[in-house]
């Protein structure tokens, strides 16, 4: 018997893979358009699975796809780590796509659909932006660090521009451009190393790193507003799950954290794993 629930999945991919087998539209009508999601990194959708999900198809893309791909519209957008970004229908049949092999590049994160744009991260540091139906280059803006992360989105000042934002790997540094022209709106400091992806909600960007922090930014300015120190050993590698002035983000040393973005305060932690917890909550 079929159930229509609010479906909590950790692994994008398996939901993913679900609401496209399923073949009933929910998935196409809410969109799953960045990484784990929406812009909170919630983990949710409102979709019907059926019982014993089947293959409807399988498409080879590229060399390896490192990363969940994210759906809109009925359109599959995918990355690969030799170089490639596209879209394929839900059929399975290829759209468009585009290579970056002959400059050697990589893409190691899902990517994100805006609007009528698809915007892609790249290990050299490029972020990229396409016609999300027929693949026409936009905008490219260099970040000059390597992206691991998927970028996001969000709404910024009081003319409510759209905008991008993107986490560089090596400095922890997140840079926020037009949504439409790729302009450069604000750059912030540097916190170090963060090997994860930034997400977004209540004016606030909110990322954890590798000093064992979550680190949280106004989204009109970059300026950090507050760190939250998660305690020794307690590096994060995953996204922080976002809902209101709530996160909840999984660290190095197992535990799962449940803290308030507004006062830094930790609500409460639990400590029953004993390994790494690098994955994003569903919540």
């Amino acid at each position: 018997m079929r159930t229509r629930a609010q479906t909590r999945l950790f692994n994008c991919m398996v939901l993913l893979a679900v609401a496209v087998w399923s073949g009933s539209g929910a998935a196409d009508d809410a969109g799953w358009t960045t990484f784990h999601g929406n812009s909170g990194l919630t983990g949710i959708l409102d979709v019907e699975l059926p019982d014993k999900p089947v293959q409807l198809w399988k498409t080879r893309v590229g060399e390896s796809v490192d990363s969940a791909p994210v759906i809109s519209g009925g359109f599959v957008c995918f990355t690969t780590s030799d170089g490639m970004v596209g879209v394929l229908d839900r059929k399975g049949e290829v759209v468009w796509r585009k290579s970056f092999s002959e400059t050697n590049d990589s893409l190691k994160a899902s990517p994100l659909v805006s609007g009528d744009k698809l915007v892609a991260g790249s290990m050299r540091g490029r972020l990229h932006s396409f016609n999300l139906r027929t693949g026409e280059p936009g905008w490219e803006y260099d970040t000059g660090q390597p992206i691991w992360g998927t970028p996001n989105q969000l709404v910024i000042g009081e003319e409510k521009e759209s905008a991008i934002i993107v986490l560089t790997q090596p400095d922890g540094v997140i840079h926020c451009v037009n949504q439409v022209t790729g302009e450069l709106k604000w750059k912030s400091e540097g916190i170090g190393r963060a090997d994860t992806y930034p997400s977004v909600g209540a004016a606030k960007i909110v990322f954890g790193s590798c000093v064992s922090a979550l680190h949280v930014l106004a989204a009109d300015s970059g300026k950090q507003l507050v760190a939250v120190e998660l305690g020794e050993n307690s590096q994060v590698a995953a996204g922080a799950a976002l809902d209101g002035n709530l996160c909840w983000v999984g660290s190095r040393s197992g535990a799962l954290v449940c803290a308030d973005i507004d006062t830094g305060r930790i609500i409460w932690q639990n400590i029953d794993g004993k390994e790494e917890m690098f994955t994003t909550p569903a919540i």
